[in-house]
């Protein structure tokens, strides 16, 4: 499994509940106002997952998506996921 951080701005129109939605769909974890965490299986790549999570914003809105191999934390909203 990979674990990948998504981060996102949500431009004019910020139709959160449709990306909501799909990241609660993929058992994401919000991790701060505009980061959540994923647990996905390795055969995801970050450009996969970016394409994917695309239909879900508007043309205007920012998106990254990273696979994380190591992360430290204070005062996030819940805890990522983790390695194991």
């Amino acid at each position: 499994m990979t674990v990948f951080f998504i981060s996102y701005d949500l431009r004019k129109g910020k139709d959160y509940p449709k990306l909501y939605e799909e990241l609660n769909r993929l058992k994401g974890i919000r991790v701060l106002e505009s980061v959540w965490s994923l647990k996905l299986p390795d055969t995801n790549t970050c450009v996969s997952l970016r394409d994917h999570l695309k239909k879900f914003i508007d043309g205007d809105d920012g998106i990254i998506v990273s696979i994380v191999s190591s992360y430290a934390w204070s005062r996030v909203d819940n805890a990522p996921h983790n390695f194991d």
